[in-house]
């Protein structure tokens, strides 16, 4: 440590680390400073001025200020002051420091000091030991430029055989030489700094043999020394097999054709020594053939999940050669290498594989993967609540997922040995009985879990809700079979036939016949609301005597028996208008009837036969009717069955050209939608004697009772 500064209270002392090779990127040189005594408690700063010389040879000044004090004052002892910013770059240091003060105020400032006269060099750096044509670098150890002065470099002797300038020299030396350096200036020439460069004449052995160790078959090998120096009358000699026997060439490089893996080998030969050889091995590879297919056993799809074996079929690899696979693209992402590979690819993937080598890399081949998604269980089927016996039903997959090349397939019966029934995501059955259906996903990838449903299909005409449930409802249909009982009632004659007197008229008289027969219904109705419905309603029957199943024999009850036959058609046609509310409507009704009666009869008294009877007739009539429609076409509270109740009054008369009085009636019908409908009616044939008081017995009234199975459709 150097006193830097001293007074009666402070002692400041500053220490300098000097560097050789700063300027070279070397350590930098620093200082720090120590201080002892009683600090200043006011503001205090130590000032101070140095000089060194840069790295371009120019006196630098710098001015440097630290802070002494402290706010609250007091003694300190040997306190040691450092710092990265106390770090600077020189060849060396001219004056350490100068120009040393107290102040209030720190003092800074830096910048080249001019100097009118040049400092000789203290020396010459740079490698001073060579072999013959080897170059070297000298530079100006120290020393100081003046004004307009620069550096003068010279060989052999100072001031002699002039070489060039600068602070730096590159010389190439025949052989052991003498240079100096000297600054000079128009304010002065300073003395000479000199260095002897010593020149060995020997070669230098090659370091190594620069090429490219790795060719391919045919081509040629660009051999260079590397390294080394060649001495006086020397050259590089090139040998192949071993050192110094089979002489292959002369001179820096050669070029050379191998058919094979060959080591070659270079020295320096001349007059004054022969070098060390260095060798290279070249080794030489053939090319590639390109594949001709990748191929799969069991063909390019798999199932998710599922691993699926390449192999790669024709072409040839070089002896450095691989097989090089990738996805995607050819050259893309890398996967693999060798001759078969197993892959388990989750989506569709495209394999290429090509054969790489040192010399080439062949085209590529590929083959596309296709991974098929596996099929996910069904949940459930989807169902009606409510199956009837002989309607059709739909069936709907819930959940799941079909996969690649997978459908629904739908089965009866027990799970796993039912019947096929069809495939798709929905299929329409007609189930008769309990029933369990079930679907499960079939693909190439499998079978999937069934999903099951047991239908237990019930009588329609218990509880199908027709008119309920199509809210909708407009447009109606219905038909119904049954069996009716008749009575036709008629003032009339009868004619006879047999032994007798055969088509004799007899006297007018009551003809009442009864017969029982089939009745077949149809009823169309384009509108029907609540509200308001206008409909047609047609019906046709036939039947026979009731005493078909005794061979229409009978007792008479004033005795005797008698014997009878009968057959009778019915047609009627007619309309009906009912306008009102839900629970009661009005209504009116108008049709057109077409009978046929054919009748036989024949009594038997005391084993006595009468004349056969007969009476065939034909008759047209047309009806009218007024009344009420009691009930709902939706039944109680908007749902179940349609429940109503006609009653009407009715007048009848002949049609056509013998239209007669009208003969007044009833009529009673019950009707339940889609189950039952039972009808009664009932029309009085006035006397046609009034003096005849057995014309008014209700054996002279035409009535029929019929009970008819019915279905009701709604749109």
């Amino acid at each position: 440590m150097k006193e830097l500064y001293k007074d009666s209270r402070l002692t400041v002392e500053i220490d300098y680390y000097y560097s050789k090779n700063s300027c070279q990127n070397g350590k930098q040189f620093k200082y720090k400073l120590r201080v002892s005594g009683d600090q200043p408690s006011a503001p205090t700063f130590l000032n101070w001025t140095m000089d060194y010389i840069d790295c371009n040879g120019n006196v630098y000044f710098q001015k440097n200020s630290i802070e002494i004090w402290k706010k609250e004052g007091g003694i300190v002892d040997q306190m040691v002051i450092e710092s990265m910013d106390y770090m600077f770059t020189a060849t060396s240091m001219e004056n350490p420091f100068y120009d040393v003060s107290l102040s209030s105020k720190r003092v800074y400032g830096s910048g080249i000091k001019v100097t009118t006269v040049s400092k000789e060099a203290i020396g010459i750096d740079g490698v001073k030991d060579l072999y013959l044509g080897e170059a070297t670098q000298l530079t100006v150890k120290g020393g100081l430029l003046g004004i307009g002065g620069e550096w003068v470099w010279y060989e052999g002797d100072c001031g002699g055989n002039k070489i060039g300038t600068g602070k730096s020299i590159t010389v190439t030396p025949g052989g052991t030489s003498k240079f100096y350096v000297r600054a000079e200036g128009k304010n002065n020439i300073t003395n000479c700094a000199q260095a002897t460069v010593n020149v060995d004449k020997r070669s230098k052995p090659p370091t190594s043999i620069m090429a490219h160790s790795n060719i391919c078959l045919g081509d040629n090998a660009l051999l260079t020394v590397g390294g080394g120096s060649l001495g006086a009358g020397a050259d590089w000699i090139w040998y192949e097999g071993s050192c110094g026997v089979k002489r292959v060439g002369q001179g820096k490089s050669i070029s050379v054709k191998p058919k094979g893996p060959t080591t070659y080998y270079v020295r320096a030969e001349g007059e004054l020594n022969t070098t060390e050889c260095v060798q290279l091995t070249i080794n030489t590879y053939d090319k590639s053939i390109a594949p001709s297919a990748i191929v799969s056993e069991g063909g390019p799809e798999i199932c998710k999940g599922q691993q699926i074996k390449l192999k790669v079929t024709g072409g040839n690899l070089s002896s450095d050669g691989k097989w090089v696979w990738y996805s995607g693209s050819c050259g893309g992402t890398a996967v693999g290498t060798g001759p078969v590979m197993v892959f388990s690819p989750m989506t569709t993937t495209t394999y290429h594989v090509q054969g790489e080598g040192y010399c080439n890399s062949t085209s590529c081949v590929s083959l596309t993967v296709v991974v098929n998604e596996r099929s996910e269980k069904p949940d459930r089927i989807l169902a009606p609540t409510t199956v009837y016996k002989g309607n059709k039903i739909e069936l709907t997959v819930a959940g799941g997922k079909l996969g690649e090349g997978a459908e629904w397939k739908w089965f009866k019966g027990t799970s796993g040995s039912g019947s096929l029934l069809g495939s798709g995501a929905s299929i329409v059955v007609n189930p008769r009985k309990v029933t369990n259906y079930y679907v499960k996903a079939v693909s190439p990838c499998g079978e999937t879990e069934n999903a099951s449903v047991l239908i237990d299909p019930v009588k329609s005409h218990y509880f199908d809700k027709i008119y309920s449930k199509r809210p909708n409802k407009f447009l109606h249909l219905g038909y119904g079979f049954g069996v009716e009982m008749i009575q036709y009632a008629e003032y009339s004659k009868f004619s006879t036939e047999g032994n007798t007197s055969a088509g004799i008229n007899y006297n007018p008289s009551n003809v009442s016949i009864q017969g029982l027969g089939l009745k077949g219904e149809f009823v169309f109705h384009p509108i029907m609301k609540e509200f308001f419905s206008l409909g047609l309603i047609s019906s046709f029957s036939l039947g026979t005597t009731p005493l078909v199943f005794s061979n229409g024999e009978g007792e008479r009850s004033s005795g005797g028996a008698f014997k009878e036959e009968y057959f009778y058609t019915k047609l009627n046609v007619g309309g009906e208008l009912a306008i009102g509310i839900k629970p009661v409507k009005f209504l009116m009704k108008a049709a057109r009837s077409f009978q046929g009666n054919d009748y036989k009869i024949q009594f038997t008294t005391n084993g006595m036969s009468s004349p056969k009877y007969l009476f065939r007739r034909s008759v047209s009539q047309e009806t009218i009717g007024f009344g009420l429609r009691l009930g709902s076409y939706a039944g109680k509270g908007g749902s179940g069955r349609g429940n109503n109740l006609d009653l009407t009054y009715n007048l009848t008369r002949d049609a056509g050209g013998k239209s007669g009085a009208w003969k007044s009636g009833g009529a009673l019908s019950w009707w339940i939608h889609s189950a039952i409908k039972l009808q009664m009616e009932a029309m009085l044939n006035p006397s046609e004697s009034p003096d005849n008081p057995s014309s008014n017995s209700y054996k002279n009234a035409c009535w029929q009772l019929s009970l008819i199975f019915n279905r009701n459709r709604f749109y």
